[in-house]
């Protein structure tokens, strides 16, 4: 996690930025990997990955109601892509239960 923080660091990519967050939360610095997750998401405000990411951050900073709406965004995103319309309340309370 060490190595790909360091590699990642500084990179503009939303990808890469979204990848240098999910590092930070390995190495336990959910506030430095808000900001990635926040910055990858104003390039591309509908990535999964930024914004599951992102409430993972904040779930871990405390903030569990603003982590938990993004995971229920997510849930919603999952359940039309996948045609999963039936198990989207299944699925919130997934995502709910870890909060």
């Amino acid at each position: 996690m060490v190595q790909a923080a360091a590699w990642l660091d500084g990179l503009p990519a939303p990808q890469a930025r979204i990848n240098h967050g999910f590092a930070l939360l390995g190495l336990g610095q959910a506030a430095l990997a808000l900001s990635d997750f926040d910055a990858a998401g104003a390039f591309l405000p509908a990535n999964d990955e930024a914004c599951f990411g992102r409430g993972l951050a904040l779930e871990s900073l405390g903030r569990r109601a603003e982590g938990g709406r993004g995971f229920h965004g997510i849930a919603g995103t999952l359940t039309r892509s996948l045609g999963l319309r039936r198990q989207r309340a299944s699925i919130c309370a997934a995502f709910a239960s870890r909060l």
